[in-house]
């Protein structure tokens, strides 16, 4: 009898201790810390940043979601928008970050990947370049004017702009971190 009564109390203290652990990790905050990235989700019109690297030249480099899978970015000269794997995106980072922000409104941000999905089937020939940030129809594009312009015209948001001196003008523009840093723009994710 004790050691059924001993068995009994054992049961129930594990129990109590098990649902205790249960309750707090529902309230636990989502952290790069309690987070892998096979757990993670992406959600389209999610924003993913690579801090500066030989490979991102001097200012970082932008992609956007358009799926839990797949982004649309351009990366620098002699290349052109297209899509690519979140897997891609995380394997080319080197020593670099990859940061992830999430936009506040899904809906918002939704209608951002879908114009940044046409824009990539419409403009597939477009070639990296620098020109008024508000003219996609050029041809000239670059990463994070192709964010900007998906929150612009697809979702009605304007995200945070600079200006440069560029073959002797002044330009309105959009770096990485002009986004990263834009109101309603929150980091969800890090993979280091």
């Amino acid at each position: 009898m004790r050691r059924y009564l001993s068995l009994t109390l054992s049961f129930i203290f594990a129990f109590i201790l098990w649902s205790g652990n249960l309750a707090f990790a529902a309230e636990k905050e989502v952290t790069q810390e309690n987070v892998n990235a096979a757990s993670f989700t992406a959600k389209p019109g999610d924003i993913f940043y690579m801090n500066k690297s030989s490979n991102t030249y001097f200012v970082g480099h932008v992609a956007i979601a358009i799926s839990s899978t797949t982004l649309v970015e351009i990366i620098g000269p002699g290349d052109h928008p297209h899509t690519t794997s979140i897997q891609d995106f995380y394997n080319r980072r080197g020593n670099s970050a990859v940061k992830v922000y999430r936009y506040s409104d899904s809906s918002k941000a939704a209608k951002a990947a879908t114009w940044a999905k046409n824009y990539q089937i419409n403009y597939s020939d477009a070639e990296y370049g620098f020109d008024s940030l508000l003219n996609y129809e050029t041809g000239k594009m670059y990463c994070s004017k192709l964010v900007y312009c998906a929150y612009y015209y697809g979702a009605d948001v304007r995200l945070n702009t600079s200006y440069a001196s560029i073959g002797g003008a002044t330009l309105k523009i959009s770096t990485p971190s002009d986004i990263t840093s834009s109101s309603g723009m929150s980091l969800v994710y890090t993979l280091n």
